[in-house]
């Protein structure tokens, strides 16, 4: 990746292992709550421990696990899982420039969503 596309992207970091997100994840009481949203976050999880991510990848990899996993829910857990975005971010990144990249993309992308409503 060339130097110019690495910072129009953000900070690179490597997110923590699984073990470390899932703890971090019952710390921010989250996780262990009901068998719908650890089934979320451990599709989460797995998309994103040890992995290298920026911002926007973080919000990526949350949206991919809404389709893996809330489509087969009844459409009230969507919103319920989203409400929690930003404490699940800010949980499991452990940088906090990158969690505020990923919030800001998240935002962005809801309000773009809304105004074409």
């Amino acid at each position: 990746m060339s130097e110019e596309n690495e910072r129009s992207l953000g900070k690179h970091i490597i997110m923590p292992e699984r073990a470390e997100m899932v703890e971090k994840l019952r710390e921010a009481n989250v996780y262990g709550i009901a068998p719908q949203t650890d089934e979320f976050f451990d599709s989460l999880i797995r998309k994103l421990a040890g992995s290298s991510k920026v911002g926007q990848g973080l919000a990526i990899a949350w949206v991919q696990s809404e389709y893996d996993v809330l489509r087969n829910l009844p459409p009230v857990m969507t919103p319920l899982v989203r409400m929690r975005f930003n404490d699940v971010i800010d949980a499991i990144t452990p940088d906090a420039e990158v969690a505020q990249d990923a919030k800001t993309f998240w935002q962005e992308a809801i309000d773009a969503t809304n105004k074409d409503r």
